[in-house]
């Protein structure tokens, strides 16, 4: 009797700590889901990005959004090792606790389609579409994060701006310009989030290429003025 009665105490503390240990993966996913989102949409804008939205967005949430980003993104290299140090730490404690729910190749598959699915695939999807928004909200986790991965993101990423210098971003050639005017006009999708008509493309563009034009290619012929 007494065998049993510690048998079934043996099996519910087996059961808590697998439920606790399910239940740290799950969070320790989802972690993995931020970080890697942040990364691919936190990244993606540039100082320079963030500060044309301040200044020039129709949208006061946006405006909001990323002037509280701002401060964060302008140490770049340090967000960037915050971020890859956060993720590849609870990647590392997804397979350490996972490796007794399945060993061997089951084991591998399960670790690589969760991390895989749930931890890059769907959040990057989601933070390429909604990254100031996600990133906004995000903030007091990702400024957690920066304090405690400071001691060693920090020499990483003054090592890094030494290296490599002033992140700049954001820099287009006349033609580049006018190609991307092109894709905010006739692209219908683009023309409706920059509310961009036919008729102004055709100022820019005008303003932009003047200087490679001939008095000849835009004068009337005298024999086609009235007068």
């Amino acid at each position: 009797m007494l065998q049993q009665q510690v048998v079934q105490v043996d099996e519910q503390a087996q059961r808590s700590v697998r439920v606790c240990i399910d239940a740290a993966a799950i969070v320790l996913v989802a972690f993995s889901g931020l970080f890697s989102g942040l990364n691919l949409g936190l990244m993606s804008f540039s100082a320079e990005d963030l500060k044309i939205i301040i200044k020039g967005s129709g949208d006061p949430d946006e405006r909001v959004w990323a002037q509280k980003i701002l401060p964060l993104r302008d140490r770049g290299n340090l967000l960037l090792c915050t971020l890859l140090l956060g993720n590849t730490l609870v990647n590392a404690l997804i397979a350490i606790l996972l490796a007794d729910v399945a060993s061997g190749t089951l084991g591998a598959i399960v670790t690589t389609g969760l991390i895989v699915i749930f931890g890059e695939i769907t959040p990057q999807s989601v933070c390429s579409r909604h990254a100031l928004v996600v990133g906004y909200y995000s903030l007091p986790l990702v400024f957690l994060f920066v304090i405690v991965c400071f001691p060693v993101a920090f020499p990483i990423s003054i090592v890094l701006d030494k290296l490599l210098g002033r992140e700049i971003s954001g820099v287009f050639s006349r033609q580049m310009l006018v190609s991307l005017i092109n894709l905010n006009v006739n692209d219908p999708e683009h023309a409706k989030e920059t509310d961009l008509t036919a008729n102004d493309a055709r100022l820019l563009r005008g303003a932009l290429t003047y200087k490679d034009r001939n008095v000849g290619d835009v004068m009337t012929p005298l024999a086609n003025v009235f007068s």
